[in-house]
């Protein structure tokens, strides 16, 4: 049974311009692992927040679309610290995986088929 999932990325001072298609190919990787995705949130920064990543107030959009849909796993697109890591399970208590963690997880599925 797939997991239900949201993605999250961060657009640091706008400069790719192609994050929409940066998060659908996330998208697609979450499908590729078995993962629902029911939501995806976005935010353009100037900056990394040291603690969270995102802003808090996007963490908090993030915790209320969780216990709104029931969902088990947040997916980053962007490479996540392990003191970010642990803040946002601990702030979301949910589990969070970044696409390097995802990617890993797509090798180790197919490795054991």
């Amino acid at each position: 049974m797939a997991k239900k999932g949201i993605t999250v990325g961060l657009n640091i001072n706008n400069k790719s311009e192609d994050f929409n298609e940066l998060m659908i190919e996330l998208e697609n990787l979450c499908s590729a692992c078995d993962i629902d995705v029911v939501g995806s949130i976005t935010q353009n920064a100037k900056q990394v927040n040291r603690a969270f990543y995102i802003g808090t107030g996007k963490v908090e959009e993030i915790l209320n679309l969780i216990k709104k849909e029931n969902i088990e796993i947040v997916i980053f697109y962007n490479e996540l610290s392990t003191s970010q890591l642990k803040n946002l399970e601990e702030k979301l208590n949910c589990e969070i995986i970044d696409r390097t963690a995802l990617i890993l997880d797509i090798f180790a599925q197919r490795a054991k088929n």
